[in-house]
């Protein structure tokens, strides 16, 4: 993707001894709203936290308008533009309608929404498909620290939740 803000290629990272991403490659234009979907445990917050330097990568490149971030502190990142918004809410995007009430989350809909309306570019991760459907570009599904599809346009909930969990 010539255009991309965001890129990452051959991105490997995870928690002491146990590798979690293996070789990740993505992009995200401009403006882009791209949700990464995947089973509990395939390695979708590991790379948020890699692409705002809460884990730093193995190996790999991650950057970010040009500029290499992989390494980078978390506040190095900020600085850079990457913000992340965890589900524990400590929007990079980790399910930010994790445990809400549903008027709650067709807010967060809304915001999301509205954030794409000024072409805000995010990465989401989100376990409810609907919401996520609803607001993405594009989606990548990850599975055991690999992306194994990526979708533009509408994408039909069964077929992506084949591809997440069989």
């Amino acid at each position: 993707m010539p255009d991309a803000l965001l890129t990452a290629r051959g991105v490997e990272a995870g928690y002491g001894s146990r590798q979690i991403l293996f070789g990740v490659d993505l992009d995200v234009a401009e403006g882009e709203v791209v949700a990464l979907l995947g089973a509990n445990g395939s390695g979708k917050s590991t790379l948020l936290n890699a692409v705002s330097g809460f884990v730093q990568p193995r190996r790999g490149s991650i950057r970010l308008d040009g500029v290499e971030l992989a390494g980078l502190p978390p506040h190095r990142t900020f600085r850079r533009g990457i913000v992340q918004v965890s589900q524990a809410r400590d929007l990079l995007l980790d399910e930010p309608s994790g445990g809400l009430a549903p008027a709650f989350v067709t807010e967060i809909a809304a915001i999301v929404a509205a954030l794409k309306q000024r072409r805000v570019t995010m990465m989401i991760v989100e376990q409810n498909l609907r919401l996520a459907l609803s607001v993405a570009d594009r989606i990548l599904v990850l599975r055991d620290g690999v992306v194994v599809e990526q979708r533009t346009g509408q994408a039909d909930e069964e077929t992506i939740v084949r591809q997440i969990y069989l």
